[in-house]
């Protein structure tokens, strides 16, 4: 259970340099394992649709493959710049590629419903 002191951001600025460091090295391999991720969902998302579908079924699974894409690289480029923000601030900068897990996650959904709905057009 956290604390109010772990809460506390000047508690964080009293840290040694050398924790502020390890926090931002393992902000960063997060931040890469976080992108990586999102770009394997990419692929996974797009490889039903390489089947022999076009026309409607076609546009919904690009749409879906570039939705996960695009999400990707949007959340992952503004969660880049709030942990430059806060080390900066000299805040802890781990918890924000944390933080875009669940957003990534439910764009992964979405993208893959899309991908599914338009296989499903392609049946009928």
């Amino acid at each position: 259970m956290r604390t109010g002191e772990d809460l506390d951001p000047a508690a964080y600025s009293d840290r040694p340099l050398w924790q502020r460091v390890g926090d931002l090295a393992a902000g960063l391999l997060l931040w890469v394992a976080v992108i990586c991720g999102g770009l394997v969902a990419t692929l996974m998302v797009g490889f039903p649709g390489r089947s022999d579908c076009v026309d409607r079924c076609r546009t919904l699974v690009d749409a879906g493959t570039v939705l996960m894409w695009s999400a990707t690289i949007v959340v992952e480029l503004a969660v880049l710049a709030l942990m430059v923000r806060a080390w900066l601030g000299r805040r802890a900068v781990s918890v924000w590629p944390a933080r875009s897990i669940p957003v990534l996650a439910a764009m992964a959904v979405l993208s893959l419903l899309l991908v599914i709905w338009g296989l499903a057009s392609a049946g009928q």
